[in-house]
């Protein structure tokens, strides 16, 4: 399968990017900070993308994919206390993106206040 990752660089991430592999699926991991994925590039195609904005997913996802998976978060507890619209924004951005490419599944992954 060919999946693209938004999130690829958190703790949930990063394990869903090594299963994704190991299964032998080819990967795009879509990076706020694409340096976090060092070590990644020869088998994954790593491209820098925001979540939060629309025109950045848009222009990564313009592609066919058998599934889009969103693990974003939090990064830290800190963080996931804080009042943040990441999860609403983000997945109100993906379905866009989603609506304007020939991507049709998408799965998330989330969890608040773990």
């Amino acid at each position: 399968m060919k999946i693209a990752i938004i999130g690829a660089t958190g703790g949930s991430g990063r394990h869903f990017l090594d299963l994704a592999l190991e299964a032998g699926h080819t990967v795009r991991a879509l990076a706020r900070t694409p340096g976090k994925l060092a070590g990644y590039e020869d088998r994954v195609e790593v491209v820098q993308a925001d979540a939060r904005d629309p025109v950045s997913l848009a222009s990564v996802l313009g592609e066919r994919f058998d599934a889009v998976v969103s693990i974003v978060g939090a990064s830290n507890l800190r963080q996931a206390r804080r009042v943040t619209d990441l999860y609403s924004a983000s997945t109100t951005n993906l379905l866009q993106a989603m609506r304007n490419t020939a991507n049709e599944r998408l799965i998330v992954v989330s969890s608040s206040g773990v």
